[in-house]
């Protein structure tokens, strides 16, 4: 069975429903970044007195932060531009920087490892509370997402390399 024309435009016209998962990302990434202010503005007021290891368990979480807040933008970004919009005819198109649909799993991946690793860093930092089993198995996890990204960064790597 083939497709008319006029099929393909108006299953192609649902695509714009999902304008309203990327206006509610922004709208949960605006509240994250309020939530991050507020603990910015809390670690700010006690770093002077902190000890130097709680200081730096609170960098990592705002690293942790930042991270998941550059993880939003380019899921929304890159989605939007893959599954959303027209491709712009112009060449000299100067909208905002996004990656193709391999190319975000993979740093999807990788920055969802990047965050995990942090938060092993930051639960094997914080010496009085951990748990070997817990710290086990949070390495065990941690290993799973790097095998994962490494899996995704070589597909993309053959695929780039078959020119798809």
């Amino acid at each position: 069975m083939q497709f008319t024309d006029l099929s393909f435009r108006v299953l192609r016209s649902f695509r714009w429903i999902l304008l309203v998962f990327y206006i509610g990302l922004g709208i949960g990434l605006a509240i994250y970044a309020a939530a991050y202010l507020v603990k910015l503005a809390s670690f700010a007021k006690t770093a002077l007195e902190n000890d130097p290891l709680f200081n730096a368990l609170a960098v990592l979480n705002l690293i942790d932060g930042a991270l998941i807040g550059g993880l939003t933008v380019m899921v929304m970004t890159s989605s939007f531009a893959i599954f959303v919009s027209k491709p712009p005819s112009d060449a000299n198109h100067t909208g905002p920087a996004t990656v193709g649909f391999a190319a975000l799993k993979t740093k999807f991946a990788a920055t969802l490892t990047a965050i995990g690793a942090i938060n092993l860093l930051e639960y094997a930092l914080d010496v009085q509370h951990v748990e070997m089993n817990a710290l086990i198995a949070l390495c065990g996890v941690e290993l799973v997402f790097l095998l994962v990204t490494l899996g995704f960064a070589w597909i993309e790597k053959l695929g780039s390399a078959d020119g798809h």
